[in-house]
């Protein structure tokens, strides 16, 4: 039967859940190998993963030295050979997936690759931007997460019958990592903090609302730089935690929040929806990139224009004053999570993918 080694060398985020909900999916139907990164952030499998590691180092510092180890190149030729893998997954991003790419085509094997952004976000850096150009080309089939990712790679010349559309699923494995909490009257934004993820339009919101909204807060977390919006973070009703968060935390937060909002500028999907679905949470979304994919308007929560503060308002509006309408929209964003995005459905569609792969490339 197929073997398949699927690569991950991100070391904390979504990406580490991207690659376990799959690995873990994927193992209840075909033999898997996962291989990771050393000091990777941990992944609660539901059941036995043979499981590899790469030691890509520790720190920005300690990762340049060990890409730059021939001995660790070593280890990791070692690592690919001993997955006895018939094809290779790269399931995210990562600076080191060019050479990766490279050694797996030394074998023999053929290559897929998720491009999770296949156009990038505003800020992202140059070595990521090159390494996913590289490691696409190198690859024998190419992933998106959307509809709208597989147009963009299309127009970029690639081939049609070689790149797939399959969706992530719902993060469920979250809703293992806590004690109940109680629901509060709470608006969360979550995720890593960078300027493409619009947060100055909910504070703008927020601050317009919160005389409207006795008893209501909002909470941003996530890891990132907040000095731009130093003038809003002295609000009372405003919580604050600025720092990477662990799952128990994420999962806590979930359950602490009415609803969730993700104002982006501009996107190509997001983890956030599925993870709020998972916790039966509604989402105001604005409609860029794939959001309309995931967020119903009226159904899961609200779409709206990006960069709209009034719209935005309004939409906040209607899920702060009609609790029992948030309620059924979460619930849902559930059930509907649970039909249309499950990881065993995901890799069920992937298993095929890979199937397909193999059986397209020259021997």
């Amino acid at each position: 039967m197929m073997r398949v080694a699927l690569i991950s060398l991100a070391r904390r985020g979504g990406m580490v859940h991207f690659h376990g909900e799959l690995v873990d999916a994927l193992s209840r139907i075909a033999p898997v190998v996962s291989i990771t990164a050393k000091h990777a952030a941990p992944f609660q499998f539901s059941q036995e993963t043979l499981q590899l590691f790469v030691d890509t180092g520790s720190g920005a510092l300690g990762t340049i030295v060990n890409f730059i180890n021939p001995l660790i190149w070593l280890q990791v030729i070692q690592i690919l050979k001993s997955s006895q893998a018939d094809i290779f997954h790269l399931t995210t991003s990562q600076e080191w997936n060019p050479l990766l790419a490279l050694f797996i085509k030394i074998l023999g094997k053929p290559i897929v690759f998720t491009m999770h952004d296949p156009e990038h976000h505003l800020g992202a850096p140059l070595p990521m931007r090159l390494s996913d150009m590289v490691t696409a080309q190198l690859s024998d089939a190419l992933v998106t997460l959307s509809k709208l990712g597989k147009e963009q790679l299309t127009k970029r010349g690639f081939l049609e019958n070689k790149v797939f559309h399959l969706p992530q699923g719902m993060y469920s494995s979250f809703l293992r990592k806590s004690a109940e909490r109680t629901q509060e009257n709470a608006i969360l934004f979550f995720g890593r903090i960078e300027p493409y993820k619009g947060l100055e339009f909910l504070l703008q919101a927020f601050a317009q609302l919160s005389a409207e909204l006795p008893g209501w807060k909002l909470i941003v977390a996530g890891h990132g730089d907040l000095s731009a919006y130093q003038h809003y973070l002295k609000m009372e009703s405003l919580e604050i935690i600025n720092r990477y968060l662990d799952d128990v935390e994420v999962a806590e937060l979930m359950q602490r929040a009415s609803f969730v909002v993700t104002p982006y500028i501009e996107a190509t999907q997001s983890a956030v929806i599925l993870v709020s679905y998972a916790f039966a949470r509604p989402v105001i979304a604005t409609d860029v990139g794939s959001m309309s994919e995931v967020v119903i308007d009226g159904k899961t929560g609200f779409l709206i224009k990006p960069n709209d503060v009034e719209a935005l308002t309004q939409a906040i509006r209607k899920l702060a004053f009609n609790s029992a309408d948030a309620e059924r929209m979460g619930n849902y964003a559930y059930q509907l999570a649970q039909q249309e995005w499950s990881w065993d459905a995901v890799a069920r569609r992937h298993l095929e993918m890979y199937q397909e792969t193999l059986s397209s490339k020259p021997t």
